[in-house]
Formats: C-alpha cells, sequence, structure tokens
C-alpha cells in the first residue's frame, strides 16, 4: 500500500520524498562524519552531540540484552541488583545485535534512520494530508516539521555547557532539549522517535474512535506506558481536554462516538497503570532504581529558552492558533488543544516537567504553517496590483522567514561535526588503547564486575562491555555528588592513606581499577605501587587492575 493518495500530485511526492531523505541524511551527517575523522589513532562513540551520556546508556541496555538479559539492570552505579527494567525497544534491539553480530552503534542509528523515515511518512499521510487541502501547505508543514528550529544558536555562544545552573537558565531549548524539536528527536535516538511515533498513532486512533479500533488505542498506550511513559501524562491530560471540547463543538459527538471515547481512555488508563506500577514497585525494591528516580531531575528551564528554542515558530503558531480557533475540524481542533495543554505541562510542579516538551513541535510546527499560509495571502492580496514589487517583498520575507526558521538546525549541525574534526579533542572519540582497553574488561571480567574509572571513561564502560561501573552518569550513579567528591578529592587525589583506599574499594564492592589517561592527571595516586593492586592487562598507556581481597 503506498503511502501517497491517488490524488497525490507527482510534484509533491518528489518534494515529500525529497524532505524525508534530506532530513535524515542531514540529521545523521555528524554520525557520518565522526565516523570518518577517527581515522586510526581513535575511536568513535556514535554518541549524540547534545546529548553522549545518555546514548551510552541506550548502548548499554542493548548490550545487556544482547549478552541474555531480560530484565536489564542501572549499570552506573556499584551497588548489588536484581534486574526490574523491562525495556521492550532494548530488548529487541540487544537480541537483533546478539543474532546477528552488527555492532550496536551501527544498528543503533539503522533503527533511528528506519523509525525517523516512518515517523515522518505517517506524520504527513495521516496528519498533514487530513489538516491541509492544497500542496503548498502541505509541503511548507512538512518542511517545517522536519528542519524547523528557534534562534537559539545566536544566543549561546557564551554559556558554559559544563555548568547546569548556566545551561537551565540561559540556554536556549533547541541547544540541549532534543525532544522539544523534531529535527533533534530525528538526530537523537529511535527512543524519542518511537515515543513520538506512538504518541501519533495514539491520538490518530482516537479521533478516529470506532469499534474496531479501541483495541489498537488500548496497545498503543500500554506500549507507550513501557517505552517511554512520560508521554502518558501527555496523553491522560490531553485526551480528555479534548473530548470534552469535542462535545461542546460537535453535539452529534456527544452522543455517538464520545460514549465510545471514553470507555476506551477508561481502559487504556487501566492497562497503562499496570506497567508504571510495575516500576514503582521496581524503584522501591532496587535502591539502584529508586535513587535513579529521586535524581532523574530534568525541570524545564525560564520561559525564554522555549521562546528562543522556537523562535519564529512561535509568533506563526500564535498566528495559526488564533485563525483555526473556531474550527470544528476534529484534527485541527487536536492540534489546537495538544499545543496549549503542551505548554502548561511544561510549567506543572513536579521535577520531571521538561519531559513533557516530548512532541511539542508537531503542533507548534503544524500551526506556524497556518501563520505563515495566511501572512503569504495577505501580502499577495496587498501587492497585488504591483507585480514587481509584490514579487521583492515575497522573495526577502521568504529568505528572512527560512533563514530565522532554518539556521539553527544547519548551525547544530555544523558545530556538531567542529566539535567531532578533531577526535584527540573530542568528547565523542577516545583513545585506540582506551577502546581496546575498556573491550577487554567485557571477556576478561566476571559479569558481576565493579569497574572504577574516570566518569567520562565510566560512562563509556558499561556500553561497550556490560559491566557494572562505580561512578558513570549523574542521573544514575547513586550518590553521584558524594561519589564524584570522594574520587577527585581524595582518592586520585594523593597517593597516601593506602588502608583506607583499600577499604574503599573492597566495601564498595570494586573489583577492577582502569587507570589511563583521564584518571592519571587529577593527582599523584600512582596504582603502580599499590600492593593491593594486581595489574591484568595493559594496552599502551591504559592499564587495567584487580583489587585483591
Amino acid at each position: 500500500m503506498s503511502i501517497f493518495s491517488a490524488s497525490t500530485a507527482q510534484r509533491e511526492r518528489r518534494w515529500i520524498v525529497a524532505i524525508v531523505i534530506g532530513a535524515i541524511i542531514l540529521s545523521s551527517l555528524p554520525y557520518i562524519f565522526g565516523a570518518i575523522r577517527a581515522g586510526s589513532q581513535a575511536t568513535y562513540l556514535w554518541t549524540n552531540p547534545l546529548g553522549p551520556a545518555d546514548t551510552n546508556v541506550y548502548f548499554s541496555m542493548i548490550k545487556q540484552a544482547s549478552q541474555g538479559r531480560v530484565f536489564l539492570e542501572n549499570l552506573y552505579t556499584s551497588e548489588p541488583q536484581r534486574g526490574s527494567l523491562f525495556q521492550p525497544l532494548w530488548l529487541a534491539l540487544g537480541w537483533i545485535a546478539g543474532m546477528t553480530r552488527i555492532a550496536i552503534p551501527v544498528l543503533f542509528h539503522l533503527v533511528r534512520i528506519a523509525f525517523g523515515t516512518a515517523f515522518l511518512l505517517f506524520l504527513y499521510r495521516l496528519f498533514i494530508c487530513r489538516l491541509f487541502y492544497e500542496e503548498r501547505q502541505r509541503i511548507l508543514a512538512i518542511l517545517l516539521l522536519a528542519f524547523s528550529s528557534g534562534i537559539g544558536t545566536f544566543f549561546s555562544f557564551n554559556v558554559n555547557t559544563s555548568d547546569n545552573l548556566q545551561i537551565i537558565l540561559l540556554l536556549p531549548a533547541d541547544q540541549w532539549i532534543p525532544e522539544a524539536n523534531t529535527f533533534l528527536t530525528l538526530a537523537h535516538s529511535p527512543l524519542f522517535i518511537l515515543a513520538q511515533l506512538l504518541l501519533l498513532a495514539i491520538v490518530w486512533s482516537f479521533l478516529t474512535t470506532k469499534k474496531d479500533t479501541i483495541k489498537l488505542f488500548v496497545a498503543l498506550v500500554a506500549l507507550l506506558a513501557i517505552v517511554h511513559p512520560y508521554d502518558i501524562v501527555t496523553c491522560a491530560v490531553l485526551l480528555p481536554i479534548f473530548l470534552v471540547i469535542r462535545m461542546i463543538r460537535e453535539k452529534n459527538y456527544l452522543y455517538t462516538i464520545a460514549p465510545l471515547a471514553l470507555r476506551a481512555m477508561i481502559l487504556a488508563g487501566i492497562i497503562a497503570f499496570l506497567p508504571m506500577l510495575a516500576f514503582v514497585v521496581a524503584g522501591l525494591r532496587e535502591p539502584a532504581i529508586g535513587f535513579w528516580v529521586q535524581q532523574n531531575i530534568t525541570t524545564s528551564p525560564l520561559p525564554h529558552s522555549y521562546i528562543l528554542g522556537y523562535g519564529l515558530v512561535v509568533p506563526f503558531a500564535v498566528l495559526g492558533w488564533m485563525a483555526w480557533r473556531k474550527t470544528r475540524n476534529a484534527f485541527q481542533l487536536l492540534i489546537l488543544t495538544w499545543a496549549v495543554t503542551s505548554i502548561v505541562l511544561l510549567y506543572v510542579p513536579v521535577q520531571i516537567n521538561r519531559r513533557f516538551s516530548n512532541g511539542l513541535h508537531i503542533p507548534l510546527a503544524i500551526l506556524a504553517t497556518v501563520g505563515i499560509d495566511v501572512c503569504w495571502t495577505w501580502l499577495s492580496v496587498v501587492l497585488r496590483r504591483h507585480r514587481w514589487t509584490r514579487q521583492i517583498v515575497l522573495a526577502a520575507a521568504g529568505w528572512t522567514i527560512g533563514l530565522g526558521l532554518f539556521l539553527s538546525s544547519l548551525i547544530t549541525v555544523a558545530r556538531a561535526m567542529y566539535w567531532e574534526a578533531n577526535p584527540a579533542a573530542s568528547i565523542y572519540h577516545i583513545r585506540r588503547d582506551e577502546a581496546q582497553a575498556i573491550q577487554w574488561l567485557e571477556t576478561g571480567t566476571p559479569p558481576d564486575a565493579v569497574i572504577l574509572a574516570h566518569p567520562f571513561i565510566g560512562n563509556i564502560i558499561p556500553a561497550m562491555t556490560g559491566r557494572r561501573v562505580f561512578v558513570g552518569h549523574g542521573h544514575q550513579t547513586i550518590r553521584w555528588p558524594e561519589k564524584i567528591d570522594r574520587l577527585f578529592n581524595w582518592f586520585w587525589k594523593t597517593n597516601t592513606d593506602d588502608t583506607a583506599k583499600h577499604r574503599f574499594l573492597v566495601t564498595n564492592g570494586i573489583m577492577y581499577v582502569l587507570f589511563g589517561p583521564y584518571e592519571d592527571p587529577i593527582g599523584d595516586y600512582d596504582p603502580a605501587q599499590k600492593s593491593y593492586l594486581v595489574p591484568v592487562h595493559t594496552e599502551g598507556k591504559v592499564t587495567v587492575y584487580r583489587v585483591l581481597p
């Protein structure tokens, strides 16, 4: 079955295909460039420029699944675990990697590309084609959704991105919140793309509520609750509000489809509650999960961050909202409701409200399409009697709007490639000897081994080996500030106090210590002088030591 309707013009089809392919290639360009720049002296990590630490977490989940685990662990903390996480996406990718021997990062990005393509085509066929009746509107909508960004790149040059407070207070959203922007989502991971695809499918099945789509709606909600439970909050707020508004706007809907839609929502809510309850129970019985949830503080930045992060999309979306505000079209009404409810959710008083920005760019970009079309039509009418003036003004307006909407995305890609240009200084590469030493850990250590390394290397070890580390991720390492202070201001700082340091290693269950170019400059600690450490593997400047009991 073709994704294009029979009435779709050949020119429009070519435009849609070109836009989808262009978005996939442009969003993948930093990865291609980074892999090429690695050469023979470095190993490319295949991590996202806006969230490298999180990418390694995904790789660690896939790695565990490829090693035969079904219930996964938080590998970024040293505390003992029984395994309580059930993540179907990472399980599926891990099993595929285990059976096919495809490198996990390569498989990860192949699936990202496949999901991204499906997402854009689904969005075009089942939403854009139902929202807009003219070809130029449909092409503009998919163009905005695939590429548009804000103007944050022009306000981020003096922001210290290593300072979390500066990020929250000063950095525009399009420079650090990938789920809030479709293009950045396409470049980030299959997780965010799948979450937004499920969100779209849930909304679509709810809009077309029939007896034969209730099961699909409930199944999709249940899957979303497992894959990305944050978005269940969006559904739980958006769908009831939309149902009420639609009943007010459409009197016939109140007595025909509304009761069926209400029953579907109640049933889906009950089903979705079960996996979320299981996650709560896992957090209570597993400190490694419970502390992760407590430390997962992802609050929204100040409003100006989102305003700059969406840039020209915002005023045009407001204009589009005003143009559609009296509509009775169910799809248009849904977009209006989605935009408002998601913006409100960004500032509800919970520690994860930033997560509710996932997918917000979709309704905003669609409304911005309406706003741009209104302005374009108005200018054309006003200047219809002045042919040359009309062409000059429209051309100038088109270039201004185009640069304002798309330049930031292009600069983001260029900046990522600039960061990757020098593998020796890039956080997206590591030295070849470091990579080889890390890879040895998978075969040279027992499955329950805990490794101590610099937090940067500790973030990579679980992704490449499936082994646990003492420190590795700010949210997932239990008591992260305390552990970091202990390592940097005591353990690696001095070369004394060996009895206490040996006790520290044993008490925390640390079996191996990796020591190399990241650990050495921190202080005077020299593991080669320690009687409680035995060197078991060396690669270049990196040595792995076993901790004696």
